[in-house]
């Protein structure tokens, strides 16, 4: 008889979250007439808001773009998405002059790869023409690590611009202004091994691949040089060289999650601060705010820095639906380094996820398999996170995973609540892929 009354209790746990009807706290929407302050309006009272889904899908990047411009009508002039100072330096160029030459650069260095695609490009068309027609401005701040040195070369020869220093090194930069890289490459056989090889043995793998004058050599010499003559450098860079100081300080200096917390005090709260709201995109784990896996993220971290900061997070589920995963390359011709022919690949096509059938990881997150059932293909479906029964919200549905099917380790604090963690979900079902940028049609399988 003891043991008869807690499992009466777990059976009656389980028929009453079966009896839930989910269309009760829950709102179906098309992607086109979707308004993020219609939906949650308690983003108006917030000071950050972050908005957090998975890389490779194509709605997510629709949806960004929607919330980015109803922020702009709402007077928001400062968005931080993934990205890094430098590749925020070149991405304000695109919104200044419309030149997409500044967009693909930034792809080529883009650390989430399944984004890097046709939909985030014409995202920020959008948003162009947009801020044009409507005589409005927006300010995009990269706070994300600085990971490429031949990004942070480009950069700064297009801070130098036309100068001359009398410097070899730092004139020598005016040479690396091209926003293309040095080469695209693809590993095959002997040659990878011999790169491995060289690598093990604490050796330059890159040796093998790029000359001597490369942007790729020369921006490990110049990053050696700047190391040991900081004061000098930054004197030929006159009033830029603040720009110069804020791109090494972010350059591979502590670790990931620190840099953006780092940044975030130093461009983000201030201008919360002064009473403006800043709108940022991060990836799925950076925009929760209380503990993931015994850590915590960026915005657990400044809510628990700053518990007076107003954040709200936006985070979006997906089920059926398709993603990118990697470019294919192809074969495309052949070029000669250190008397090796390599052989050189471009992006010719796309490998896409196969689309979920109700059983993907994604689709294990507790309430979503409801939720898949009761939402239109290409449709959305939202939840404010505060109005969820109870029952769901305190049982961390919508955010932790359903018992044995969480393959990942996702570890969440069972005395929290979904609302502790995020405020409103945009729920969608059946997103196409991302298409790489690279390519005009892609060949898919």
């Amino acid at each position: 008889m003891k043991l008869l009354f807690p499992v009466l209790i777990l059976f009656q746990g389980i028929s009453l979250f079966g009896q839930l009807n989910y269309n009760n706290f829950s709102t179906e929407q098309s992607v086109e007439t979707f308004s993020v302050f219609e939906t949650f309006p308690e983003i108006k009272d917030s000071d950050l808001i972050f908005y957090g889904f998975l890389h490779g899908a194509e709605i997510p990047q629709q949806i960004d773009c929607l919330i980015l411009k109803e922020l702009i009508d709402e007077g928001v002039g400062y968005y931080a998405p993934e990205v890094s100072y430098s590749q925020a330096f070149f991405m304000n160029k695109y919104l200044a002059t419309g030149n997409k030459a500044f967009l693909k650069y930034v792809l080529k260095t883009y650390r989430a790869p399944q984004d890097a695609s046709h939909q985030w490009i014409e995202k920020f068309q959008i948003i162009h023409d947009y801020l044009r027609v409507e005589k409005k401005e927006l300010q995009i701040i990269g706070t994300d690590r600085e990971e490429r040195p031949e990004l942070i070369i480009t950069f700064l020869s297009h801070i130098l611009g036309e100068r001359k220093t009398g410097h070899p090194t730092i004139d020598s930069l005016h040479l690396y202004k091209d926003l293309e890289p040095d080469l695209t490459l693809i590993s095959l056989g002997p040659l990878y091994k011999k790169a491995v090889k060289i690598r093990m043995e604490g050796g330059d793998p890159d040796a093998l691949i790029y000359s001597n004058d490369s942007q790729n050599q020369f921006s490990k010499r110049f990053i050696t040089d700047y190391s040991n003559n900081k004061n000098i450098i930054h004197k030929y860079f006159g009033d830029d060289s603040l720009k110069v100081i804020e791109v090494f300080d972010s350059y591979k200096n502590g670790k990931r999650e620190e840099t953006i917390v780092r940044n975030f005090e130093k461009y983000i709260l201030p201008l919360t601060d002064q009473g403006y709201k800043v709108y940022s995109n991060f990836g799925y784990a950076h925009v929760l705010q209380s503990e993931l896996n015994n850590k915590n993220y960026l915005t657990a971290e400044l809510k628990h820095r700053y518990p007076n900061l107003k954040i709200f997070t936006l985070l979006s589920h997906l089920s059926e639906s398709e993603v990118l995963s990697h470019r294919k390359l192809c074969k495309s011709g052949k070029i000669k380094r250190q008397g090796k022919k390599l052989k050189t690949a471009k992006v010719c096509g796309a490998i896409n996820s196969k689309e979920d059938d109700g059983d993907s990881e994604n689709e294990k997150v507790k309430g979503i398999k409801e939720l898949t059932a009761i939402t239109g293909k290409g449709k959305l479906r939202t939840i404010l996170i505060s109005e969820l029964p109870q029952e769901l919200n305190s049982n961390l549905y919508f955010i932790d995973y359903e018992i044995n099917e969480n393959s990942a380790g996702l570890k969440f604090k069972d005395n929290l609540m979904t609302q502790n963690y995020y405020q409103g979900l945009i729920f969608i079902k059946g997103s196409g892929p991302n298409i790489p940028y690279e390519i005009t049609d892609a060949n898919t399988r």
